[in-house]
């Protein structure tokens, strides 16, 4: 078969380029659509760009430029303008040399006289927390004192009560007013080297003395020959003191007390009466002279006073039969206030002895309730 006829039989594909048959619809081998023309399977040729976009382009890497380069000129101009640090030399302060501190002599602290615990026999219903706070002391120390390993006490037992040791108080003793202290003695006397053109009277009106004390204690005959250059002795008279007022004696400071530590019983605790005396008890203030002692006040809650009480101890069994009378007719619990002051006795010129207050009061209060008063069996009855 001639090429020409061959030509007219067959047709290249226009996708693969492979020869297929001019009647075949689709190509044997890629399966492209072969009734479509050849010229539609030409891609469209592209748009070709707009100059508007091609100067919008141009003005952005324009400003891009412009951008770089200013950042780029504000970082050199700020690193031209920062100031080189000047180094100072600082001189050098030689360290001060320390001066020696006087040696301080410790003050002597008194001890104060250990006060002995008191006894306390469990009464039925107590318990050991009960005892510490009508004592105000803690549970602790109850048990520390009595060797208890827990809170188990029997009826009738006895135990110690510790009671504190108050803290003294340390006066310093004051010199009395008036006194001053006497004053550094005034040489008798003094060299004085005569000037070009002092005179010896000029000399003596100048320290307050006469001529003639000058030429007696230097020896000289005519107060007209003394020259520059020569040492005179100067005799300086002794003042004589002037009388000032007789002083008056002052009187012996009498010593203030501080206000006794009250132990017991606790501020506004509860106190059951069933007969038996109300235990109150404060700590000492230190020894007291013979004629000082303290005084324990009993009060109302009305303010009435009961009965006051005075005692070189530290405690008052207040009776029970003293609280009932001041309350009787009245429903309870009562309210009652007691306090503690150190007095001093004092006696008049006439005899009359009273009692003056060497120190604050210390005040409590407790509630107190009468309760039931235990009967006394009768001998012999049923």
């Amino acid at each position: 078969m001639s090429e020409a006829r061959r030509s007219g039989l067959f047709r290249r594909c226009p996708t693969c380029g492979m020869p297929v048959s001019r009647r075949s619809r689709t190509c044997w081998r890629c399966g492209a659509d072969l009734t479509i023309p050849p010229e539609a399977l030409q891609p469209e040729p592209e748009p070709p760009i707009p100059w508007r976009s091609a100067l919008l382009g141009f003005a952005l890497v324009v400003l891009l430029f412009l951008a770089v380069g200013g950042l780029a000129w504000r970082m050199a101009r700020a690193a031209m303008a920062r100031p080189t640090p000047t180094l100072t030399g600082t001189p050098f302060t030689p360290p001060a040399t320390p001066t020696p501190r006087p040696t301080v002599t410790p003050t002597p602290t008194l001890t104060p006289t250990p006060i002995p615990p008191l006894e306390h026999q469990v009464q039925a219903g107590e318990t050991l927390l009960y005892i510490a706070e009508r004592y105000g002391v803690t549970v602790d120390d109850i048990r520390r004192l009595n060797n208890l390993s827990g809170d188990l006490i029997v009826v009738g037992q006895v135990l110690r009560i510790p009671v504190y040791t108050p803290t003294p108080i340390l006066v310093t003793p004051t010199l009395p007013p008036g006194v001053t202290p006497s004053p550094t003695p005034r040489p008798d006397k003094i060299l004085h080297v005569v000037q070009p053109g002092e005179t010896l009277l000029a000399i003596a009106q100048r320290y307050g003395v006469s001529m003639r004390a000058i030429q007696a204690a230097n020896g000289i005959a005519n107060p007209e020959r003394i020259q520059a250059g020569q040492t005179l002795v100067i005799p300086l008279a002794t003042p004589t003191p002037a009388p000032g007022p007789t002083p008056t004696p002052t009187p012996t400071p009498v010593p203030t007390y501080p206000p006794p530590p009250l132990l017991s019983p606790p501020d506004g605790a509860r106190v059951e009466g069933a007969g038996l005396p109300v235990l109150v008890q404060w700590a000492s203030v230190g020894l007291l002279e013979p004629s000082e002692m303290y005084e324990v006040r009993l009060f109302r809650e009305d303010g009435v006073e009961i009965d006051r009480f005075r005692t070189r101890a530290t405690a008052w069994h207040i009776p029970a039969s003293l609280l009932r009378s001041a309350v009787e007719g009245e429903a309870g619990p009562y309210i009652f206030r007691w306090t503690v002051q150190v007095v001093r006795r004092v006696v008049e010129p006439d005899g009359t002895v009273r009692f003056e207050p060497a120190g604050p009061a210390a005040a409590r209060t407790f509630r107190w309730s009468p309760g039931e008063v235990p009967s006394t069996p009768i001998p012999g009855g049923g």
